[in-house]
């Protein structure tokens, strides 16, 4: 005789649980993405996701990437940085850039 529940580990729930916990990380990821990006310019990164003016550059000299943003002028960037506009950037876009 069958009480009518169904246990944890039947195929409708482990499907349910699997399609939240899916859902949940969708979620967390999203949120990290368009909300939470927690490096400033000038701060070492490896993907423009990292930073929060979305953009990461590599420097050849100092052969490292690094968050920037994107400006109209100098006055934009901090001190002794210049707003240029970067080689795959569309045309009209500019990032503030190290000396």
């Amino acid at each position: 005789m069958s009480s009518g529940k169904q246990s944890f580990s039947s195929p409708g729930n482990m499907a349910k649980w699997g399609l939240v916990i899916i859902l949940i990380f969708v979620g967390v990821y999203l949120v990290r993405l368009f909300f939470v990006s927690n490096l400033g310019t000038g701060d070492t990164c490896v993907e423009h996701s990292d930073c929060r003016g979305k953009i990461c550059t590599y420097d050849g000299g100092r052969k490292a990437s690094y968050c920037t943003k994107k400006c109209a002028r100098d006055d934009d960037c901090p001190e002794s940085w210049k707003c240029l506009q970067l080689p795959l950037m569309p045309a009209g876009d500019y990032a503030c850039l190290r000396p």
